[in-house]
């Protein structure tokens, strides 16, 4: 991750690479996670926030194999799920992090 984005370990960890934060146990998982989300024909993660200072998912199928699904974010000023449609919605390759 380093190699591809540098500049997000320097915002958002002052510099210190994501392998350092873990070798010096400043990096921690939530409780119940690491987690892995497995959707049947149907199936949904619902709109929510994380509380999390960085959150990697990675997509194990290609966008072509499924209808729907994708990753959505509403904007910082957005009256929220309920109300509004996402500003964004996000369906990168399989094996790809975002």
């Amino acid at each position: 991750m380093m190699e591809q984005v540098p500049s997000i370990s320097k915002v958002l960890f002052h510099g210190e690479s994501i392998c350092e934060l873990l070798d010096t146990e400043q990096l921690k998982f939530s409780s119940r996670e690491p987690a892995i989300n497995i959707y049947t024909p149907g199936g949904e993660f619902l709109a929510h926030k994380d509380a999390q200072a960085i959150t990697v998912l990675i997509p194990l199928s290609c966008p072509e194999q499924f209808q729907g699904g994708g990753t959505s974010f509403w904007s910082q000023d957005s009256r929220g799920h309920r109300v509004e449609d996402p500003t964004i919605i996000l369906k990168p390759p399989s094996g790809t992090a975002m």
